[in-house]
């Protein structure tokens, strides 16, 4: 991949990639899940196979993938 300015000038090649935002480690809840919810924001009372944004009890917000 490479950019090009307005005047025709090239930028170094560079390799494009795919940015997520999840991370694909093994994040353990034992926190203990206070709510579930799904990509469209529907609250869940498990963990769903899938895509699952957990809100631990300590406040913190993670992404979690089930398999």
């Amino acid at each position: 991949v490479q950019a090009v300015n307005e005047y025709g000038g090239l930028s170094q090649k560079a390799t494009a990639g795919t940015a997520t935002g999840i991370s694909l480690t093994n994040v353990a809840v034992s926190a203990g899940p206070q709510a579930v919810y799904t990509l469209d924001g529907r609250q869940q009372q498990t963990l769903q196979h899938g895509l699952n944004i957990v809100r631990l009890a300590d406040g913190t917000v993670r992404k979690v993938i089930v398999k």
